[in-house]
């Protein structure tokens, strides 16, 4: 059964490698000698992602692990007979209980038993998903699991906790980049003096400075009206200089510590400055253009337009090949998901199966039309065969560059019957660039 269950989860892991390779346009991971990680250890990052989240915290692990996980996901007897043979410890919250008291004693003691045996836990400390980027209140479960194995290993085990952040561009969009940041992980026995003291006052301690390792590695923000001006001022300034994953992440930090920082000391001055940001996309959505135009020069759009033209008809292919699939996984995803969080974990799931179904119906259909051209039908179908994957993101690429050319079209038109205009958006653009430089 060891074997089974080993073959098993790095058979799943290759899949989980290439699900993410197909999802994620860009897969960044920093800190990467820390998947290395030896001896007992609980992972923890954020949760907005739903089922994406632990799978994305743990593919890069060099060892196998276990995970905590709500007992919504056991409703079914295939689910609660497959995540309990399968790595998963069921855990109760209030909302899988319906209110009533919870009864996780049981599951406690597996996860004791489990990392006093040396193992490797996950577990999502926020109790569920939410929308943002952000890190919710976090759950108590975690600090006592953790404190309560390593006092009955006397605080000799040599626990740890390794808190992972998760930085997706949005979660719930197809081919957008995300950031795995390992952070530093830290010995529960640190907190043992705490727990002598006061049971209840280490569990708050540990939590709360848990919160702290995870904000340390996400972009941690207030409220939705700053998540949503800090991505405008990132759109703006990926657009003024693109950086690798990590640079981009480290100055989206930056602004962030600013613009806090501004809230507290200079309200008047935040106030006025998120406005003029609201008010400068405002405009440019009113004319229907992207900030990248401002930035663009207009020499550039014939050689832009000719690129496009050229690459059109192979684009085109890609586009027929992949649109039934993409176009299938979305509206599943659409009608299993009430909760946008969820949306993330349909669509991988679905496109596990859809994808590869739709493509191999695909190539059946056109193997039957190319075999009426004899010998050259075959050459043709292992062209078509071979070319799926790069016509796809030739096609996915095209789509977005047509998206900018179109942008940049419309906004030197603009440009020309509305000079004065034209001229105060771009004087507004580097307003505000110039105060979060």
């Amino acid at each position: 059964m060891k074997l089974f269950l080993y073959l098993f989860y790095y058979s799943a892991k290759l899949l989980v490698r290439a699900a993410r390779w197909v999802y994620y346009s860009e897969r960044g991971l920093v800190n990467e000698e820390r998947t290395d990680h030896k001896g007992p250890v609980i992972l923890v990052s954020n949760h907005p992602g739903t089922v994406m989240d632990p799978l994305n915290s743990v593919v890069n692990m060099n060892r196998m692990v276990n995970f905590l996980a709500n007992a919504s996901l056991f409703n079914t007897k295939f689910s609660h007979w497959f995540l309990s043979t399968f790595y998963c410890i069921k855990i109760e919250r209030y909302v899988d209980t319906g209110g009533k008291p919870l009864n996780n004693e049981a599951a406690f003691r597996q996860a004791t038993n489990f990392l006093t045996g040396g193992g490797c836990l996950y577990i999502a400390p926020e109790g569920g998903s939410y929308e943002g980027r952000r890190i919710q209140k976090l759950k108590t479960g975690l600090a006592r699991i953790a404190l309560n194995t390593e006092q009955e290993n006397d605080f000799n085990l040599g626990l740890q906790i390794l808190p992972i952040g998760l930085n997706y561009s949005d979660p719930s969009k197809f081919r957008r980049p995300i950031l795995v940041i390992m952070g530093e992980p830290f010995p529960v026995a640190i907190f043992k003096k705490d727990w002598e003291e006061d049971r209840r006052g280490a569990v708050r301690e540990l939590t709360l400075h848990l919160k702290q390792c995870i904000a340390d590695v996400i972009l941690n923000t207030s409220d939705d009206e700053e998540d949503t001006l800090l991505a405008n001022l990132e759109v703006m300034l990926h657009n003024e200089s693109k950086l690798p994953l990590f640079e981009q992440y480290k100055r989206a930090k930056m602004v962030l510590q600013k613009i806090q920082k501004w809230r507290v000391e200079q309200q008047h001055f935040i106030a006025d400055f998120s406005e003029s940001v609201g008010t400068y996309f405002e405009k440019i959505q009113k004319i229907n253009v992207e900030d990248v135009s401002l930035k663009t020069d207009s020499q550039q759009i014939f050689p832009q337009g000719l690129l496009l033209l050229l690459a059109s008809p192979f684009a085109l292919v890609g586009y027929a090949t992949h649109f039934l699939p993409a176009f299938l996984i979305k509206k599943l995803s659409e009608k299993l998901s009430g909760d946008p969080v969820w949306a993330p974990t349909y669509k991988v799931a679905g496109g596990l199966v859809i994808y590869p179904v739709i493509i191999l119906l695909q190539i059946r259909l056109l193997d039957v039309w190319f075999s009426t051209f004899g010998e050259t039908g075959l050459y043709l179908k292992w062209l078509y065969i071979v070319g799926i994957i790069p016509t796809g993101l030739l096609a996915e690429w095209f789509i977005g560059k047509w998206k900018i050319f179109m942008s940049n079209w419309r906004f030197r038109r603009f440009a020309k019957t509305n000079q004065n205009e034209h001229r105060e958006l771009l004087q507004q653009r580097e307003l505000i660039l110039q105060a979060i430089r």
